[in-house]
């Protein structure tokens, strides 16, 4: 299994459209059914993902709070990770240490922002069919960016959400240390900082 270390963490941006008609307009009559084409209007498109840019800091759109409570006290231990950029990406990490290696967590945020988007889906799509394949316990999750999923990842270690976001392929890892163990609500922390993560991300 090539699980790529930076296969990394991004971005939930929901959309919702309304339309109005003012008073003095006439009605339109949809066409009949016979005709097979719905009203223009009818057809909801989706919102148009932001172009992204890879952080200058990881560590600013690493925000490890949705965990610090379970720490309280204890100051988060942060390190941003250098990854050679490619020609058709670039990518980061920051790895963040809340506790000790007695008993703590260990955090992985990271990006991985290409020149197209379609190049980033092809990523997703990529790595999502493998993971699903070799992590039974692989769910989706709705709701964060144009797609996301969650898995315990036996390889890298840690519970790891992957989220796709125009032409960002972003993940989250929390790993526990010694007696440590994951919190109950490990998924709905990790999709908040994700979601936090998005919104900080610089735009292209």
């Amino acid at each position: 299994m090539n699980h790529r270390k930076t296969l990394l963490a991004l971005a939930a941006v929901l959309a919702v459209f309304a339309a109005g008609c003012a008073k003095d307009k006439p009605i339109i009559v949809n066409p009949p059914a016979s005709s097979g084409s719905p009203s223009p209007a009818a057809v909801a498109k989706p919102a148009k993902a932001p172009t992204y840019k890879l952080p200058t800091d990881m560590c600013a759109v690493a925000n490890p709070s949705t965990f610090q409570d379970l720490y309280p006290g204890k100051t988060p231990q942060l390190k941003a990770v250098a990854i050679p950029a490619k020609t058709t990406s670039s990518a980061g990490v920051c790895t963040v240490m809340l506790g000790g290696l007695d008993s703590g967590l260990a955090l992985s945020v990271g990006a991985e922002v290409f020149t197209k988007p379609e190049d980033a889906k092809d990523q997703y799509d990529y790595v999502h069919k493998r993971v699903v394949a070799d992590y039974p316990d692989a769910k989706d999750i709705s709701g964060l960016g144009e797609g996301a999923y969650l898995f315990t990842d036996d390889a890298l270690g840690g519970v790891r959400l992957v989220v796709l976001h125009g032409n960002a392929h972003n993940s989250i890892a929390v790993a526990k240390h010694g007696t440590a163990t994951y919190p109950a609500d490990v998924q709905q922390r990790l999709t908040t900082m994700a979601k936090d993560m998005l919104a900080k991300m610089p735009k292209a």
